[in-house]
C-alpha cells in the first residue's frame, strides 16, 4: 500500500516528476494576458504544491 513507501521511495516518487515540471515551466507562459487561462495555470501550479506538500513539510529540509 502506499501508506508503506519508504522516505527513498516517496522522494523518488516526487523526483519523477521533476521533468513534466521542467516541460511545463519551459513551455507554459503561466502569467497569461488571458486572466482566465492564468488564474487555470496559477490553480494547476497551486495543486501541484499541494500535492508535494502532503508527502512532506519542505520548509524542513536542509540543504
Amino acid at each position: 500500500p502506499a501508506r508503506l513507501r519508504t522516505v527513498e521511495q516517496t522522494m523518488g516518487l516526487l523526483a519523477g516528476t521533476k521533468s513534466f515540471v521542467d516541460k511545463f515551466f519551459d513551455n507554459v507562459k503561466v502569467n497569461d494576458e488571458n486572466e482566465q487561462i492564468k488564474k487555470n495555470r496559477l490553480e494547476l501550479l497551486f495543486l501541484l504544491c499541494k500535492t508535494f506538500d502532503s508527502f512532506a513539510d519542505f520548509s524542513k529540509f536542509e540543504v
